[in-house]
């Protein structure tokens, strides 16, 4: 069990900067528990103002989160810049995400690209995902669905599920790409594995209506009851209504609605064979 409160700080860090993994995942673990040791602050201060770049992005994560110090997103944005400048991916990443949202700083998207472009640049998933939706909605940037689709791309092969998940369905709506029923399944199933609700509930329907895997009421219902499970609505209303065509489903969706309140019954409604956005 991790000692939170020794005075082993320096030694773990010093490890961790040389490139342990074990000692980095020691101080990931650390920061996420938000206690870091008694002793830590004042030497990730010392050596964040001699230019330690890792010292930097946990220096920043402290003042963003009030960890050992009041939170002031000022001086995170501060200790974030510094180590994105230095060509941290990660602070790239998280500096950008500040610009995007104003926090600590003035809110500029086009400076939020810039930032997540440099992360993305260097294989960082979260900034290739984000720089992905920023150019399909238009966000700092000119809409671009073909740009947008090479960033998904790029994180969804590195596992990001909402990544996966944005790419299954520009392969479903054209968005992009051309159409691709079997591609758009393949990336929503590789997301709905990890538990992504949107993505389970895009595959429920793709199964339902036979878009890009065979037509299965059971698959459907299945994804539909994972995706209820999480709390979803709209995940419920979609199974309430496939039971309605099947009786032998009720059971999937008598186990999703769990205490919920039973949905009231809605007018049948067009539906595309497609995965919606």
């Amino acid at each position: 069990m991790t000692d939170y409160t020794n005075a082993a700080f320096k030694e773990v860090f010093e490890q961790a900067n040389a490139g342990d993994i074990t000692a980095q995942a020691e101080i990931l673990s650390r920061t996420a528990a938000r206690k870091l040791g008694d002793d830590a602050l004042p030497y990730l201060q010392e050596i964040a103002e001699k230019g330690n770049v890792r010292a930097q992005g946990v220096l920043g994560t402290c003042y963003q989160f009030g960890i050992g110090v009041e939170v002031d997103p000022e001086e995170a944005v501060k200790w974030f810049r510094m180590a994105a400048e230095q060509g941290i991916a990660d602070a790239q990443y998280i500096f950008g995400v500040c610009c995007h949202e104003g926090t600590g700083v003035k809110q500029d998207n086009v400076e939020a690209v810039k930032w997540f472009r440099q992360a993305a640049e260097q294989g960082f998933p979260l900034a290739q995902y984000v720089l992905g939706t920023c150019y399909q909605f238009g966000i700092g940037v000119y809409v671009d669905p073909v740009e947008a689709v090479k960033w998904y791309r790029a994180s969804a092969e590195q596992g990001n599920a909402d990544a996966q998940c944005n790419l299954g369905i520009c392969y479903g709506d054209q968005i992009g790409v051309r159409v691709d029923p079997k591609k758009a399944v393949k990336w929503l199933r590789k997301a709905a594995v990890q538990g992504h609700a949107c993505a389970q509930i895009k595959l429920g329907v793709c199964c339902e209506y036979g878009f890009g895997v065979k037509k299965d009421f059971v698959e459907a219902s299945n994804w539909l009851a994972a995706a209820s499970q999480q709390g979803d609505r709209e995940a419920v209303d979609r199974l309430f209504e496939l039971c309605k065509k099947d009786a032998t489903l009720r059971e999937a969706f008598i186990k999703a609605m769990g205490t919920a309140t039973r949905p009231e019954a809605k007018a049948p409604q067009a539906q595309l064979p497609t995965c919606k956005a």
